[in-house]
């Protein structure tokens, strides 16, 4: 990963989409990204085995845009997907897009500049959420945080909590990245994760930046689909994340207790969203398997380090934590039940 500058002395900031059948969705997305008020781009596009039209898009776009760079491959998950544009990137700083959502015009130009004031090898920044509803797109902003800009570790471990939860931490896609400092790391997304895989990539990157910076302005959108991955009930969820959570837990311990305990508390929010998921209106097994796959989480030992000597941030974690410490299955599938039958009658109330 080559350092690149253009001839004005801008630093060339490397975009990595990754692709897979979101052809309703490409345009927009790759639109917003030429559209960007800085003109130093490198747009990698990385077709991973796509079967419904978004691999022609991309090559679309290619001829459209020199900036354009399209990678084909065989369908390897987005984890090889983003490593495969990692290999290919030569910017200075790294971007994560994912190839269903939007930038605001001024993203790049806006965290480019805050980079550089301070050489920040990692710049925070906030997003939407926009869903479509009744025909219209309803759009919420997720997080809020002031703005900061930290030039040790020390520091940015202090702001860590606060980070974690205003979810700025897990996603790849609301920051940019010095490829310096990835490359450094030797950053990469786990390929045999395909639930939590992003946290595994960036927290290394955490423990190991000196200057990191936040600016508090919604830049990204994240669009929220049918059938995606956030929003369609998975039997594979809980596997992948107790994988994500084994690979997490050393590295967060080694930097700091409290990320440890951080990580412990994003992990059972992820076992809480699974298991109200079960009992959801997406909900895909039932009866005896769904009662099974409760009792496997209940007993799962990974699950039970987790939860040892955890100390939860709100009253659901608290909840979850001890019903997995007591091994209480039925317990837990019926608090599962109970939050699903909550927000089943939310929206009549309204």
């Amino acid at each position: 990963m080559p350092l690149n500058n253009e001839p004005n002395g801008e630093p060339v900031v490397s975009l990595i989409v990754p692709v897979y059948n979101v052809s309703d969705y490409l345009n927009p997305c790759v639109g917003s990204i030429v559209a960007q008020t800085y003109d130093a781009l490198q747009i990698i596009l990385v077709d991973d085995g796509a079967t419904d039209g978004s691999a022609a898009i991309c090559d679309e776009w290619a001829v459209k845009d020199s900036r354009v760079d399209v990678i084909h491959q065989d369908n390897a998950g987005v984890s090889a997907a983003r490593n495969a544009g990692l290999r290919k990137a030569t910017g200075e700083y790294v971007l994560f897009v994912d190839g269903d959502d939007t930038l605001d015009a001024n993203t790049v130009s806006t965290v480019v500049s805050c980079a550089r004031t301070g050489d920040y090898q990692i710049v925070f920044f906030s997003n939407t959420v926009d869903q479509p509803e009744h025909g219209e797109l309803r759009t919420e902003r997720r997080n809020r945080m002031a703005p900061f800009g930290v030039t040790s570790n020390e520091e940015f471990r202090k702001k860590y909590a606060e980070l974690s939860r205003n979810e700025y931490v897990c996603p790849p896609w609301n920051k940019l990245f010095s490829s310096e400092l990835i490359r450094k790391v030797g950053a990469v997304f786990p390929e045999d994760v395909r639930y939590g895989e992003d946290l595994v990539f960036n927290m290394p990157l955490y423990a190991a930046a000196e200057r990191v910076a936040l600016v508090d302005v919604p830049l990204y959108h994240y669009i929220v689909r049918d059938g995606s991955a956030q929003s369609t009930f998975n039997p594979k969820w809980f596997a992948s994340r107790r994988r994500a959570y084994e690979l997490l837990r050393p590295v967060a311990q080694q930097w700091d207790e409290s990320v440890r305990n951080e990580c412990d508390n994003q992990t059972v929010l992820e076992v809480d969203r699974v298991i109200n998921a079960l009992y959801g209106p997406q909900q895909v097994i039932r009866g005896g398997q769904r009662s099974a796959y409760v009792r496997m989480i209940a007993n799962d030992p990974v699950m039970r380090e987790c939860v040892s000597d955890i100390v939860p941030v709100d009253k659901r974690r608290a909840i979850v934590s001890r019903l997995i410490r007591w091994r209480s299955a039925w317990l837990l599938r019926l608090y599962g039940w109970a939050v699903a039958t909550v927000k089943s009658i939310r929206p009549a109330k309204g």
